[in-house]
């Protein structure tokens, strides 16, 4: 009884090629939206660029780990029933090479203001945070 009574169709596929220079141009778009988003912000105040980066950042890769807790949380209990939404929590965890790219920033660029009492000489001087 549930068992198909006829040929299955065959699968639909993503054809790139119909979309044109789509591809190309919206990671091109976010790219140069990005990249003027940092210098407006670097020159208008480097401080909160790095907490609004920092708040930013911490958003994008709370929704990642999650993603890959509720995955792997379906997987140990080999879940039949939640194969829709595990594809989408799938999906989301696999963002995390993106995430560690956007990383980059925050340990390269900010140092001083999100980090600054990691230095070498912090305890020496008897600083406080706050």
């Amino acid at each position: 009884m549930s068992a198909p009574h006829g040929p299955l169709p065959s699968a639909e596929k993503l054809r790139v090629e119909k979309l044109g220079v789509l591809p190309i141009l919206f990671p091109a778009l976010g790219v140069i939206g990005l990249a003027s988003a940092f210098a407006w912000g670097l020159a208008a105040n480097h401080a909160q660029l790095a907490f609004s980066y920092l708040f930013a950042f911490a958003v994008g890769f709370t929704l990642c780990a999650g993603s890959l807790f509720w995955t792997l949380l379906h997987h140990a209990l080999d879940a039949d029933w939640s194969v829709l939404m595990r594809r989408i929590l799938e999906t989301v965890a696999s963002c995390f090479p993106v995430i560690l790219v956007l990383a980059l920033p925050l340990l390269l660029l900010f140092p001083k203001e999100l980090w600054h009492w990691m230095t070498a000489n912090h305890a020496k001087c008897g600083k406080e945070d706050g």
